[in-house]
């Protein structure tokens, strides 16, 4: 298991390996963000991200075989958080455990980066 600012076990690692390597292109690591945070509506999104389209704003988490990058404005609700991929009834799943997700303390920088972003597009 690998902790740093998300803990990603052993098996999540593995799941994750197996899906990059299915991808076209090499260098291509995962991007975690969450949107709606602090509100009843929060998730926890991943996507995956060649080298060069992560933001520049993003932390990057240099793992074993990829690497994480963590959208800055997300990064408060995202400490502490446990990425695990379970086994449910025969079926995998990848699950998020994030304790912070729901709090609100930075809900007003997050949500002007987004609407700023909006704008921009």
């Amino acid at each position: 298991m690998k902790k740093t600012f998300i803990t990603i076990t052993d098996t999540a690692h593995t799941y994750l390996k197996k899906c990059l390597s299915e991808e076209v292109g090499d260098n291509i690591g995962i991007r975690i963000f969450v949107t709606g945070a602090g509100t009843p509506d929060a998730e926890c999104c991943m996507a995956y991200c060649p080298k060069g389209h992560q933001e520049t704003t993003d932390r990057a988490i240099k793992l074993k075989d990829f690497n994480l990058y963590i959208d800055k404005y997300s990064q408060p609700h995202l400490k502490d958080a446990i990425i695990d991929f379970l086994f449910i009834d025969t079926i995998g799943q990848l699950t998020f455990k994030t304790p912070h997700l729901l709090q609100n303390d930075s809900i007003d920088e997050f949500a002007e980066q987004y609407r700023l972003g909006y704008f921009k597009r």
